[in-house]
């Protein structure tokens, strides 16, 4: 007989044992819950379990009902297997067997397992103190345009035109990309008026780098006289004769705001008051500057 019982209890461990305590069975009488008449036999209850049990089960029956009905099923098989006269007790002993280990798994699976219905609509979602997003990058401020720094012609004296304009080319040894030079030039060299204007504007990384590039530029006016001069974050002015042009001279003055490296150069006759044009001119720069 135990060679005969051994495949229900296999069966039995292997089913999906879904949560039905709570749920009340479709008929309160046993004999109709397995569909046998009133002198159902031992051997016909064991039968007719293993048979509804099997259509029942909702791993295999898709139906709302199915769990209710199962749990009757088996709630029915107990109670008239406790309640037939012991005619094979061996079989009746293997079968209120297989009610008890039904219970019991029932009870274990309550506790451990999820139905696999509701595994998806429960899965919590992960908190944000469990995959916190990552921190943004920060946003890198876009480099001005030193073109758009230099001084225009609307900035000068009447009578000035642009000479050239473009990217340094005499800056200094290291000097970054970008940068821009404005040339200007008012009446001609033969003129009383002749004078020449330059606004240089270099951007560098950082304001350790415009530190380097500053020095760069004033150290071709270290022996020059000096012009007093205070402006941004460190400025120097000085005064270059020139040689070519009997009296004239070249005045500049260079300053250093943040990571920006301005000069200022004017070249006009020693009468004609240089000093105080490039001043002004370095004053409009420093402004402009200030504003990018």
């Amino acid at each position: 007989m135990a060679a005969n019982a051994s495949p229900p209890i296999v069966f039995l461990f292997r089913m999906k044992l879904p949560f039905l305590a709570t749920l009340s069975r479709p008929s309160g009488d046993a004999y109709e819950v397995l569909e046998l008449p009133r002198d159902a036999s031992l051997e016909e209850v064991e039968q007719a379990y293993h048979r509804l049990s099997e259509y029942w089960n909702p791993r295999r029956n898709a139906l709302d009902e199915a769990p209710a009905h199962y749990q009757a099923v088996r709630q029915a098989a107990t109670e008239l297997a406790t309640g037939l006269p012991p005619k094979r007790p061996a079989r009746r002993r293997l079968l209120l067997a297989v009610m008890g280990v039904v219970a019991i798994v029932g009870v274990v699976a309550s506790l451990l397992l999820v139905p696999p219905a509701l595994s998806h609509r429960s899965a919590p979602s992960a908190s944000p103190r469990q995959t916190a997003p990552a921190a943004p990058a920060p946003i890198q401020p876009a480099s001005p345009d030193p073109a758009q720094l230099t001084l225009r012609l609307g900035d000068l004296p009447a009578g000035y035109s642009v000479l050239r304009a473009g990217p340094a080319t005499t800056a200094g040894q290291g000097q970054p990309a970008p940068s821009w030079d404005a040339v200007f030039q008012r009446g001609t060299p033969a003129s009383a008026e002749f004078q020449v204007t330059e606004s240089l504007v270099l951007v560098y990384p950082n304001p350790a780098d415009a530190k380097i590039g500053f020095d760069q530029q004033v150290a071709a006016g270290q022996n020059a006289s000096r012009v007093p001069f205070s402006l941004g974050d460190e400025s120097t002015g000085w005064v270059e004769p020139a040689p070519s042009r009997p009296g004239m001279k070249t005045v500049r003055l260079a300053f250093k705001l943040g990571n920006l490296v301005a000069l200022i150069g004017v070249l006009g006759s020693e009468a004609s008051g240089v000093e105080d044009q490039a001043l002004g001119l370095s004053a409009i720069q420093a402004g402009q500057l200030k504003g990018a």
